[in-house]
């Protein structure tokens, strides 16, 4: 009797642990392997693997960018414009949709080899540029199943700026 007490204790504790961290908008989503780097990109944050670089690029009507390593190269859009990537019905690609720093994140990975890209896209960051909304979108081309799942990892650790 007593065992079961405790077992339903520690239930209740764990519960309402999950129920705060949910609250204050630590999900799961936001967890990354601890020995990443945390990367200011001045419009956003996020956590890459050590060995990863970040390099600015020149967009004409947006902030654009990749962080690459690995063999990998991830390439982002902050703007107006950004591409919003595949659609829900397209048969190439799995299209899912959560919830990664308090926004609707549209996530895309190939289901086949026609499918060459996998990307997270939101279509309203919260900030304005030019009294229009901002979008952004962050994609890798051509990556391995391995690759695929650090580029989820690394979308899913992305926080925006005010």
């Amino acid at each position: 009797m007593r065992e079961r007490r405790l077992v339903l204790s520690g239930f209740w504790v764990l519960a309402v642990l999950m129920a705060a961290c949910s609250a204050s908008g630590l999900t799961s989503s936001a967890i990354q392997p601890l020995d990443w780097k945390f990367v200011d990109a001045d419009k956003f944050t996020l956590f890459v693997p050590p060995d990863w670089n970040f390099i600015k690029g020149t967009g004409i009507d947006s902030y654009v960018g990749d962080f690459s390593g690995d063999g990998v190269r991830l390439m982002f859009d902050y703007g107006r414009y950004s591409n919003s990537l595949a659609e829900d019905n397209d048969a190439h690609y799995s299209v899912t949709y959560e919830a990664i720093d308090g926004h609707r994140a549209k996530l895309v990975v190939p289901k086949t080899k026609d499918g060459e890209e996998t990307g997270v896209y939101f279509a309203d960051i919260g900030s304005v540029m030019i009294g229009s909304a901002v979008s952004f979108n962050l994609v890798g081309e051509k990556l391995t199943k391995n690759q695929q799942e650090t580029a989820i990892l690394i979308f899913r650790t992305l926080k925006f700026k005010p």
